[in-house]
C-alpha cells in the first residue's frame, strides 16, 4: 500500500510503471484469495 502523505510513496504513485506493478500485485492477491477459498 502507498500513501500520498509519504513523499517517496507519492512519487511512486505517479509512475506508470509502478502503477502497473502495483495493480498486477493487487489483482494477483485477489485471484489467489479466491483460489484458496474455492471460489
Amino acid at each position: 500500500m502507498a500513501f500520498l502523505s509519504n513523499a517517496e510513496e507519492a512519487v511512486l504513485l505517479g509512475d506508470p510503471i509502478w502503477q502497473d506493478r502495483y495493480a498486477r500485485a493487487i489483482a494477483r492477491g485477489i485471484t489467489d484469495y479466491f483460489k484458496d477459498e474455492g471460489g
